[in-house]
Formats: structure tokens, C-alpha cells, sequence
């Protein structure tokens, strides 16, 4: 580790006091996304520290590695350690990205230029220094480095496109609407118009007095076997902090003054992320869902942002609208006491197995497209 030197953040209260470093530093990072800044990894701190749910264990600990080389910051591990009981026993101990477990479409340690030196570094101060059972990493994008060092497995897709690969909007639905879905389109808005109902979406900046017809509305995902972000407290008020900080616009589209659709999208660097959107199901027949983020993509046109991210998932609607995505990846290391090697081989089958149905599941969304 030769004119390197690690420092480990291990409270909230020095996750803040960092606040004026991280800034300068990831102002100097060329790609990074919204769920890997300061403001968004320290908001979901804030909440999910103290998250009452059990299915994330008992105890939360924050433990973000700062990389520095002669003294320059040049690279962040936004780190926690998840304790969870087995068998009201043993303590299991688990190294995961800040913000895998709700919301985050992608993690990966903060870097530039993540050279293989700078990973090993990184893990072996690690191991050295704290006691865990398994790494466990999650949503890594497949432009990550992470995954020309490591073995990693498939663990999602995220829909996404960039508007530079298309001339405008009529170039992008060419591209990715088939014959099929737009002739069914335009009829879904002939049957709006029809049934006497004005398809006019409009676009306002978020507020909080928007929260009771988004949450009436994200209801209306149970009809689907979904769930909505807003039931759950943590969730909810990650959500509203984060559409705050990133001045967050909300799409409506509302049938005789009844709101019967949303998308609400939050941006950072000129990209537009699509993080969370729903239709009242019973309009289901005029295909709310699909005309609403197709209206989203030409404002994304409209309105020149770079990137158009619209999140992981195999929702069948996001293979229609949208052809281009990205794998993300889980990266399984095993941990540093006699409980490793047991359960590193008990995570690895299921990481297999879930990669396995993964591709089937996506492998039917395409030909069913």
C-alpha cells in the first residue's frame, strides 16, 4: 500500500462532515449516476440506518472506505455491514453497497479510472481489518470495472437510452415500436378520445400537496401483485426527501379533473431518471401506463436530456417501449471466519439459480414482445 492510505467512515455524523470532500471529489468522476452521489447515498442513509424491517437484519453499519494516494482522494466504497441472527444464535455479517437493498438502479465503488490495484487495496484493507461473514454486492453496471476483475453474476436489467443514439423522438419509436404496438398505440388513443376523455398530460414540479393523489394511485400496483414504495415508512420518506433534493417533476394525466396516471422523474447531470410511476387499473383498457411514459420519452426529447433511465425490472411494458438496457451485476466474495466458505457456496448456488431464471423469465418477456 505504498503512498496509499485508507480512511473508514463508520457514523452518520462523519458521513455529513464529509459532505464538502465527497462534493469536490465526485465532481471530478466522469460517469456517475444519481444513486452513487452524496446527496442521494446520504439521504438513504439517514432513513435506512434505523429501517425496523427485519428482511435487512437487526443492526446497520455504516462503513464507507475512503482511497487516497499521496494524500488525493481517489476512491470512495460506500460500504454498510448488515448484522442478521440465525437461528436467534449465530450473527451473520454482510458487506453490501449503500442503497442496494430499496431504490438503487446502480452501485459500484466511486472512481474515475477503478484500476485492479485500487480494488485490491480497497479488499484487502478489508479483510484485514473487519470481521464479516460474505460480500455481497449488488446492481454493479455492467460498464463497471468491477466486473473485469471479479467473477460476477447476471442480477437484473435496467431499462435506458441515450437520446444521442436517435435523430428525435420519431427516429427513437422507429427503433423501438414495433408495428404491432404502434398501430395498438394509436388506437388506445382514438379509444381515449372516444370514450370522451382529453389525453393532455401535464408537467409540474413536485410538491408535497401532489403526495395523496400519487399515493392513491400507487395503490392501484396490488390489483397487479405490486407494491407500492409510499406503504412502506422508510420508503416513503427516502422518496419525498430525494424528490426535494433533485427537484423532482411529476407527470399527470387526469381523465374529467380525476388524476388517473403519474410518472414522477428526478434528474441529475442532464439525465432524467424515471423513479416512479403508476395508473389507476380501472382504466386499464386505454393502456395508461404505456401512452403516460411514452409521453415521458418524447419530453425527454423535447427537452434534450442526455439519458433516459427508466429502472431495473422485467415489467413486460418496459421491453415494449425501450430496446436498449444494461446487466447489472452481483458480486459474491467470501467473507473472513469459519462461517465463510459454508455460506459463500450456499450464496453462489442461489446467485446461479437466480441468474438462471433470470434469463429464462427475460428470454419468454422477448419473444411474448
Amino acid at each position: 500500500m505504498a503512498n496509499y492510505k485508507i480512511e473508514v467512515i463508520q457514523t452518520y455524523s462523519d458521513f455529513l462532515l464529509k459532505e464538502k470532500e465527497w462534493r469536490q471529489f465526485e465532481n471530478s468522476i466522469n460517469k456517475l449516476c444519481v444513486t452513487q452521489c452524496y446527496d442521494f447515498l446520504s439521504t438513504y442513509w439517514k432513513y435506512f440506518k434505523d429501517d425496523p424491517n427485519p428482511s435487512f437484519g437487526f443492526k446497520r453499519e455504516l462503513y464507507i472506505i475512503f482511497l487516497y494516494h499521496e494524500e488525493e482522494l481517489v476512491a470512495i466504497a460506500p460500504f454498510c455491514i448488515l448484522h442478521f441472527k440465525i437461528k436467534r444464535i449465530f450473527t451473520l455479517r454482510s458487506v453490501q453497497f449503500i442503497g442496494q437493498q430499496y431504490f438503487s438502479n446502480y452501485c459500484d465503488i466511486i472512481c474515475d479510472q477503478l484500476t485492479k490495484e485500487k480494488f485490491d487495496i480497497i479488499f484487502e484493507w478489508l479483510y484485514q481489518n473487519k470481521k464479516f461473514d460474505i460480500i455481497t454486492l449488488k446492481f454493479i453496471p455492467e460498464y463497471s470495472l468491477i466486473s473485469d476483475f471479479n467473477k460476477c453474476f447476471i442480477h437484473a436489467y435496467t431499462s435506458e437510452f441515450s437520446t444521442s443514439s436517435y435523430a428525435d423522438y420519431a427516429d427513437y419509436s422507429i427503433k423501438n415500436y414495433s408495428k404491432h404496438f404502434r398501430n395498438n398505440f394509436r388506437n388506445d388513443l382514438n379509444r381515449i378520445k372516444n370514450d370522451g376523455y382529453i389525453f393532455d398530460p401535464q408537467i409540474k414540479d413536485f410538491s408535497l400537496d401532489d403526495m395523496d393523489e400519487i399515493m392513491r394511485l400507487a395503490k392501484s400496483k396490488k390489483k397487479d401483485n405490486k407494491y407500492s414504495i409510499y406503504e412502506n415508512p422508510v420508503q416513503n420518506q427516502i422518496a419525498i426527501e430525494i424528490y426535494n433534493k433533485f427537484k423532482a417533476k411529476v407527470i399527470f394525466v387526469k381523465f374529467k379533473s380525476t388524476s388517473v396516471a403519474y410518472n414522477v422523474n428526478f434528474y441529475f447531470r442532464n439525465t432524467k431518471f424515471v423513479f416512479d410511476a403508476s395508473f389507476d387499473r380501472d382504466y386499464r383498457f386505454y393502456s395508461l401506463g404505456i401512452v403516460t411514459m411514452d409521453f415521458n420519452i418524447r419530453d425527454t426529447f423535447i427537452n434534450k436530456y442526455d439519458e433516459h433511465i427508466l429502472g431495473w425490472g422485467e415489467d413486460h411494458y418496459k421491453s415494449r417501449i425501450m430496446k436498449t438496457s444494461t446487466m447489472l451485476f452481483h458480486l459474491l466474495k467470501k467473507g473472513n471466519t469459519i462461517f465463510s466458505n459454508l455460506l459463500f457456496m450456499k450464496k453462489k448456488r442461489m446467485a446461479l439459480n437466480y441468474q438462471q431464471e433470470l434469463i429464462n423469465r427475460v428470454t419468454k418477456t422477448k419473444i411474448k414482445k
